[in-house]
């Protein structure tokens, strides 16, 4: 028999937590009847044809309480019309928005974390805590994160992230016989502290003067331009560049 799966996102606009959301989702949809919920929409080129997405009403997200409140009223009446099976929710907010909507049903809620503890608030490690051991299953990325937040261990499970190939068309890749520089690419949501991309532009910058025909660019949303403004003196070295549908591409071309 198959069985029903939900699985809740805020977005879909092409982050790493999204990506494996759709990986997760696909897997799923082999033997099972799979519905993906999202409240702003994004790229889904590679979701499965026959796994149902929904973008839902996303008034109220300015008025916290109100918002969330509505999330889980939406949530739910999806939980109990649809008779679903499983709901699974990434994230601390959608964690235990997901373990709310789904009280005194039959339906089980596996919850997802891929961020380190120490990039959440006070307030935020809090509510994942409490929605961590609400769950019934709970997956961490990284070992040092599941011994945080300390759960039982038969409904916990480390998962690292999936190494995603992706044909290139040998064609379209550039070949140099003679090459005047080496390009290093870096692809990341700039703004974001674990990323680290300022220490790889920090650590880029002390090994210019042992190798001058290296350059590092960098593709990504930078918010108030912040690194751009921050490494603009080293425009020549460093480059910034939007997000590019064509990046596996480009980095292929990095050599």
């Amino acid at each position: 028999m198959r069985s029903k799966y939900l699985l809740v996102t805020p977005s879909l606009n092409g982050g790493g937590a999204e990506k494996i959301l759709l990986f997760v989702a696909n897997a799923l949809a082999v033997n099972n009847e799979v519905t993906v919920i999202s409240y702003l929409s994004g790229d889904v080129a590679n979701l499965d044809s026959s796994i149902s997405l929904n973008i839902l009403d996303n008034k109220y997200q300015d008025r916290k309480i109100l918002g969330k409140l509505l999330r889980m009223w939406q949530i739910r009446k999806y939980i109990r019309n649809q008779n679903v099976n499983c709901v699974i929710g990434f994230g601390p907010e959608f964690a235990i928005i997901c373990v709310l909507s789904a009280l005194f049903t039959k339906t089980k809620v596996l919850t997802s974390e891929r961020r380190s503890p120490e990039d959440l608030s006070i307030y935020w490690r809090f509510i994942a805590k409490i929605a961590y051991s609400l769950s019934d299953g709970v997956v961490f990325q990284l070992d040092q994160v599941r011994d945080y937040f300390n759960l039982r261990k038969d409904k916990v499970a480390v998962i690292p992230n999936p190494y995603f190939q992706q044909k290139i068309d040998e064609s379209e890749v550039l070949r140099f016989e003679k090459r005047n520089k080496i390009i290093i690419s870096a692809a990341a949501r700039l703004n974001e502290l674990e990323k680290g991309i300022d220490v790889l532009c920090d650590a880029f910058l002390n090994l210019t003067n042992l190798f001058p025909d290296y350059q590092l660019h960098i593709y990504g949303e930078d918010r108030n331009d912040e690194l751009k403004i921050r490494y603009q003196q080293f425009s020549k070295k460093i480059y910034f560049f939007e997000r590019d549908p064509d990046i596996v591409l480009k980095i292929n071309r990095c050599v």
